[in-house]
């Protein structure tokens, strides 16, 4: 990680309703970490139509990079 990133969801509560990592993200914006995914994560990641569950999995699960609130 780079310095000031922080695991998701690293205290950012996502809008009910939305899937975090896909439709919505905090403003600095998120890095996925597919390089610690599981290899089959990084599949579905690629997959149209499914990958938005991806990004919300990865997101659920600690794997894309993202500024702290109080940042």
């Amino acid at each position: 990680m780079t310095l000031g990133q922080v695991a998701s969801p690293g205290g950012w509560k996502p809008p009910a309703g939305s899937l975090p990592g896909w439709n919505w993200t905090p403003p600095q914006g998120v890095a996925p970490r597919l390089d610690l995914a599981p290899r089959w994560v990084r599949a579905w990641y690629w997959t149209p139509f499914l990958d938005r569950y991806a990004h919300m999995w990865l997101w659920e699960h600690g794997y894309m990079e993202i500024e702290p609130p109080s940042a």
